[in-house]
């Protein structure tokens, strides 16, 4: 025979507590590193605002906006989000090359605004650009056993 157990309301409502509230930390837990995916994505749009940015400032294109605010606004972006990349890489030495490798082909390109030929400054770009791709890859392979483990 089977027995039946009987719980009161209030057993069941902390069950049920308990329960919500494990299943929100672990999908908050989950939304934290899709956060963080996706600012390393967004990386690359910056860069390839600022590439855009450099055209119009370089060729004297007519522009509505504040060409040197801007840059210096996608110079911060970046800078601010490399800080918080770097932050939450803190225990995967990969990751952390990854993000040294980008940098140091972000600080060429961007020396090179005011002081190399055209060709140089989008050469500098693509490497940023296939540096930042690997980069999020990385994240991605570092994160995805616990993106994996959100779903269960």
């Amino acid at each position: 025979m089977y027995k039946i157990c009987k719980l009161d309301i209030e057993t069941w409502e902390g069950v049920l507590y308990t329960e919500l509230t494990n299943l929100i930390t672990r999908i908050l837990g989950k939304m934290e590193t899709l956060t963080i995916i996706n600012r390393a994505g967004r990386q690359r749009m910056i860069t390839q605002k600022l590439m855009k940015l450099f055209f119009i400032q370089r060729y004297k294109v007519q522009y509505s906006g504040k060409v040197d605010r801007e840059i210096m606004d996608c110079i911060e972006q970046f800078n601010v989000t490399q800080i918080m990349l770097m932050n939450c890489a803190e225990h995967c030495k990969r990751v952390k090359d990854s993000i040294v490798k980008v940098q140091d082909a972000w600080m060429q390109f961007i020396l090179s605004f005011n002081t190399l030929e055209v060709d140089q400054v989008v050469e500098l770009n693509g490497i940023v650009l296939i540096e930042m791709d690997k980069l999020v890859n990385q994240l991605v392979e570092h994160f995805s056993p616990e993106l994996q483990v959100a779903v269960k």
